[in-house]
This record gives structure tokens, sequence and C-alpha cells, in this order.
């Protein structure tokens, strides 16, 4: 049996990289489980992962044009007041040549919302998900933000494109990233802890990497849930880890809260 094919059989799942499935699968693999039973728990575990972000409103929206009703049915993005957030960033950065915004979910879709803050933008989104990946690239083509057709990695043909990418493949992200020139503005918005659900500790390697691709003038914007997306009550957990790594390894120059996010905006030291 194809673990990996079982898996991705369910239409919720059928996006997500392999890569992203395998390590889910060799985590569950090493309690022993095999068969129907491992792919089982390897669903219920992306579910737990990804399950609040794939749903049907989200893989499938009614009218892909109407943005704002996909901004609203997406967990990450749903409390977002986006005019506000991008014109804070935008006293905090000033002007910016592009924006790359991973694990972006459906954050593209505020593109014109981005447009009314930061001008003539160019607008990548790198995301885990390839139905959400196909959305935002066809609501960039019907909106004349994009050039019709699939862009490949490194390619730039258009103001706003997305990638369908594993954040844990830094190879590939490195070849996105490293082809863009320009003022730069990194955003990770509710990335830190999807990460290290996954593997702990990779997201101080993800945010390295990211530091060695800023110039003097780019930013980094990191963004963490005060209140879990599942439910209404607080994190109980304080992050010291994470805040002892970014003080070592960055400036940050605004530490704000919104919508029930924290923000923290960063550039290398």
């Amino acid at each position: 049996m194809d673990i990996i094919s079982e898996v991705k059989k369910k239409r919720e799942f059928s996006g997500l990289p392999d890569s992203i499935v395998k390590k889910v699968v060799d985590d569950v693999s090493a309690s022993g489980l095999t068969g129907k039973f491992l792919v089982k728990d390897v669903r219920s575990m992306l579910r737990k992962y990804f399950g609040v972000f794939l749903t049907n409103r989200v893989v499938k929206p009614k009218d892909i044009l109407d943005f704002e009703s996909v901004l609203k049915s997406h967990k990450s993005s749903m409390k977002r007041e986006y005019s506000v957030l991008y014109s804070r960033l935008k006293d905090v950065v000033g002007e910016v040549d592009s924006i790359i915004d991973f694990g972006c979910g459906v954050n593209g879709f505020s593109y014109e919302f981005l447009k009314e803050c930061f001008g003539d933008v160019k607008y990548i989104g790198i995301e885990a998900s390839n139905q959400i990946v196909k959305n935002m690239n066809l609501y960039f083509e019907e909106k004349k933000f994009a050039l019709l057709g699939v862009p490949q990695i490194g390619e730039f043909r258009s103001n706003a494109q997305a990638y369908c990418l594993d954040l844990f493949n830094l190879e590939k992200v490195d070849n996105v990233v490293k082809n863009i020139k320009g003022q730069k503005l990194f955003f990770c918005f509710q990335v830190v802890d999807a990460l290290e659900k996954l593997e702990r500790d990779f997201s101080k390697r993800f945010l390295l990497s990211l530091k060695k691709r800023m110039g003097i003038d780019d930013w980094l914007i990191i963004s963490l849930p005060m209140v879990s997306l599942s439910s209404k009550s607080e994190f109980k957990v304080k992050r010291n880890w994470l805040f002892d790594f970014l003080s070592g390894e960055f400036d940050v120059a605004e530490d704000f809260i919104l919508f029930g996010e924290r923000f923290l905006v960063m550039q290398g030291l």
C-alpha cells in the first residue's frame, strides 16, 4: 500500500505536497502502526495541523472574485482588518518593492489592500495547499494582477503570484527568495507555531535562512496567535524560547497586538 497516496485520497489533503505528508507518515509510523490504521492516524494528525484551514469554503469558494468573503472564510485571516494592518506596517517599514508571504494561506486575496497601502508592490505567496494556490493564481489572473498560466519557480511575470511549496524544503524556498530584487518585506503570519508542531526548532532554521537573504533595508514580520484558532481561549504558552532567539538575531522595531495576533516587525542584526 502506498501510504502517501492513500492519505491523499481525501480531498482535503489532495493538494498537500508529498513531502509534508511523508513527514507525518514517518512520525506516526514510528509508533508501529501499519496499513489502514497508519493511514487513519496520519489523516488525524494532518487534520490537527491543516484541517482548521482546509475547509470547503477555503478550498472551493463560491466566488473567487469576492476576495473579502474568501479572507473571512479562512481561520487565520477572518479577524484581520487588512487595511488597518497594512497601514500600521507601512508606517514602520515605509516603501518596499516586494512582499514575500510564507505560509500565506489566503492572504493573496488581500492584494487590493496591499496596493492601497504600498502601491504597485510585487506580491509572492508561498503556500503548501495546492488548492489554495490555484485559487489565488486564478484570482490574480481574473483581476489582471498576473499573466495567464502557472509560474515556474523563480519566474516573475506579474505583480502577484503564488507558489505551492513546502516550507521545510529550505533549498526550494531559497531559490524563490534569492531571485527577488529590491527592498523586500517578509511576512510570516502564524507560521512559527505551525512549523514547530511538525518539527521542533525548525522555525529557527527557517528564520535564519531568511535572515541570510535580508539586506539592510529589508524587513521581517512575524505574527503569533494570542487566541487558539479552534477556540476563543487564550494561549498559555509564553514562547520565551522564541523571543530569546529573536532578540539575539533581529532588531525588533515594533511589537503590537491587533485582531488577536501579536506582530513583531524586525530587521536583521
